[in-house]
């Protein structure tokens, strides 16, 4: 009975005590892999610099894939990001970027579909600010260890962004010096839109291993936003007296300024071209004749309905551009105490 009863407390504390000792030897056993090795998904921190190129009403031609080189700005972001699998990366990103657009520097007075934008004479600056989540496939798995992932990492992003704006433009000036005055309280064409808007970031890139812990890369990405107002232009001219003041009167039509407000230079010669070429008006080159007098030019002068904006639908932007990445990882192994 003695022996009985000793088998039966024997079992109870094996019983008791297993699951103890089973947790013991998987938590040794997790101690006796380095950290290194389980560490395949990881954070990492990084910032870059590139360019801006703006796509939207303000552009040498009506095409919605128009824009105009020579206003390429630039751009700076910051960025964290976590590897959740062998080929999906998610990224937080932060950035700022500045787009810019001229009429008078891209409409060509001599090219017939370009007259229309040349003479309207807007322009606008902005300086956006993004904030973006996005995921990152990439297009070679890596299922090792940081150290070992490959050496060139193609990936292709998409994701989800906000986007605050704020459009400007020069008050009316000969030297190109006029103040920058924000456009949307305005309500340049009758209306009123938010500063702040969604985008959908897409796009390719690329990242390069260039140590154990820093890669660099290159990526190229189109913004599509929801709002039509990066360059205060979307619709129509409306009647100058239901504008809110004489600053809004003055930015919303600007067809007859001599001078481009922005790049300081006469726009006499270009209208009076126009007025030959595309008006077939033949004193167009008099010395009395004034293209910048509502009552003796033939170009006239934008009435309310008159379309002002190209119709291109929503504007977007494109962000080309340089990072590089700082992998975050504790690579110092545990102490094991026996």
């Amino acid at each position: 009975m003695k022996k009985i009863t000793f088998l039966l407390v024997v079992s109870a504390l094996v019983a008791l005590l297993e699951p103890a000792m089973a947790q013991r030897r998987k938590a040794g056993f997790k101690r006796n892999i380095p950290i290194w090795y389980r560490s395949r998904f990881y954070n990492t921190i990084g910032g870059g610099f590139g360019s801006a190129n703006y796509f939207g009403d303000v552009t040498p031609t009506p095409s919605a894939l128009s824009t105009d080189v020579s206003f390429t700005r630039s751009g700076f972001n910051v960025f964290g990001a976590h590897k959740f699998s062998p080929r999906v990366t998610g990224r937080a990103r932060l950035s700022w970027l500045r787009l810019k657009g001229d009429d008078f520097v891209s409409a060509d007075p001599n090219q017939p579909n370009a007259v229309g934008r040349y003479i309207r004479n807007l322009h606008f600056r902005n300086d956006a600010i993004e904030l973006s989540a996005t995921a990152a496939y990439e297009f070679i798995a890596s299922n090792e260890p940081f150290f070992k992932r490959p050496l060139w990492s193609p990936y292709a992003f998409g994701g989800l962004g906000v986007v605050y704006h704020n459009p400007k433009a020069r008050t009316p000036s000969e030297s190109g010096d006029g103040d920058w005055v924000a456009l949307q309280p305005l309500r340049t064409e009758g209306n009123s839109y938010s500063k702040v808007t969604l985008a959908i970031p897409v796009g390719l890139g690329v990242n390069y291993k260039l140590s154990q812990r820093l890669d660099i890369g290159f990526e190229v990405g189109y913004r599509y936003t929801f709002t039509d107002y990066l360059d205060d232009v979307a619709k129509t001219y409306v009647a100058p007296a239901s504008l809110p003041s004489d600053l809004a009167r003055t930015m919303a039509d600007r067809t007859l300024e001599p001078f481009a407000a922005d790049a300081g230079q006469s726009r006499e010669q270009g209208l009076r071209n126009i007025a030959k070429s595309s008006a077939g008006f033949q004193g167009a080159e008099l010395p009395n004749y004034d293209p910048f007098n509502p009552a003796t030019t033939v170009l006239g002068k934008p009435v309310a309905g008159t379309i002002r904006g190209a119709g291109k639908g929503k504007d977007w932007y494109l962000v080309t551009g340089f990072h590089i990445n700082y992998i975050l990882v504790n690579v110092v192994q545990r102490p094991r105490f026996r």
